[in-house]
């Protein structure tokens, strides 16, 4: 249903794109994710996020950690391995500041040392006398690798694990959209397209054990 109003420019939803900090606002669904992680941060120096490929890491850290740590006038700094901004990092390692690395998966490719030396500038500098707070993302088939590698420098770091959205997060991350834009859809095609998110859900879990 669509009310009177002109249709949006963009659509709700943004498909297998990740949310990036210019959507602000708009990460729904991952509340309890995003509070917990939140009180880690203030008090750890070292918190691992870890989940399957695909549900939702980068836009965890970007569009909702990130923001919320901005706003309590936290200091904070993103860069992926993946990317040329990894290797500048050096420059946002800032005593007091919150590093949020992602994709660590590649820092563990043994043919990739830049992306290896700024995982390890990152955990050093984690455990300075004037240290920066470490947030490390990697993939759940790499979590063993990085313990391994890491050592000492992860001791005692609290590990997240992402999990697909529960039911009452999809459904907040599908309505909660679409109300923003004064749509709406029939509740029937709701409860159905929530039975097949639980349903693909669930095939994840048992396919990744």
């Amino acid at each position: 249903d669509v009310s009177d109003a002109a249709l949006p420019e963009r659509p709700p939803f943004h498909g297998l794109a990740s949310f990036d900090e210019r959507d602000d606002g708009l990460l729904f669904g991952r509340d309890r994710e995003l509070a917990q992680l939140s009180e880690l941060v203030l008090h750890r120096r070292v918190v691992i996020v870890t989940a399957p490929s695909g549900v939702g890491k980068t836009s965890l850290l970007r569009a909702g950690l990130r923001p919320r740590l901005e706003a309590l006038a936290v200091r904070v700094a993103y860069a992926s391995c993946r990317t040329e901004d990894a290797a500048r990092l050096g420059v946002a390692l800032v005593p007091g500041s919150v590093v949020l690395l992602d994709q660590v998966e590649t820092a563990l490719d043994p043919n990739d040392a830049t992306a290896a030396a700024v995982l390890d500038a990152v955990l050093v500098a984690a455990h300075r006398d004037d240290p920066i707070t470490a947030v490390v993302s990697v993939r759940e088939d790499f979590l063993a690798r990085l313990l391994d590698r890491a050592g000492a420098r992860v001791d005692g770091a609290p590990i997240v694990r992402i999990g697909p959205l529960a039911p009452d997060g999809a459904r907040d991350a599908i309505l909660r959209p679409l109300a923003e834009r004064r749509l709406a859809i029939a509740p029937d095609l709701l409860e159905r397209l929530l039975a097949d998110l639980v349903a693909a859900g669930r095939q994840l879990g048992a396919e990744l054990g």
